[in-house]
């Protein structure tokens, strides 16, 4: 007893278009979603890789800052060291004035006195019995 069935399958151009259909709508929906999602990614990469260049840049920039900064400091020791240079100047030059102002005091004083005896000597050659 055993029957023999056969199956036939006969799948109308409708059918058949439904079913590659019903197969190809989800299919493509995931191609799609991959399409997109490795776009996304490459402009992820993209982006990151500009981020690095901006970082890179970033990186020079702070490098030149603080070049320029222990440039400005070292100008300022200069500037500090010159200033207690002219200070020193300054404080020696009063001093050197002050003593060649001593100097001029006592040579005028040498030359008056010079000239109050020369006054007197005249005074004594010209009248010698102080009449």
């Amino acid at each position: 007893m055993s029957d023999n069935k056969t199956y036939s399958l006969n799948l109308s151009a409708q059918m058949i278009l439904g079913i590659i259909l019903s197969v190809l709508v989800p299919i493509g929906g995931a191609v799609y979603y991959g399409i997109t999602l490795f776009n996304d990614l490459t402009g992820t990469i993209e982006e990151v890789k500009k981020m690095s260049s901006v970082e890179t840049r970033i990186t020079v920039l702070e490098d030149r800052t603080k070049a320029i900064d222990r440039q400005l400091l070292e100008v300022m020791m200069s500037n500090n060291r010159s200033l207690e240079k002219a200070n020193d100047a300054y404080g020696r030059a009063i001093e050197a004035n002050s003593i060649a102002k001593g100097t001029a005091d006592k040579v005028t004083d040498n030359i008056n006195n010079v000239k109050e005896e020369m006054k007197q000597l005249r005074k004594a050659m010209i009248n010698p019995l102080n009449n």
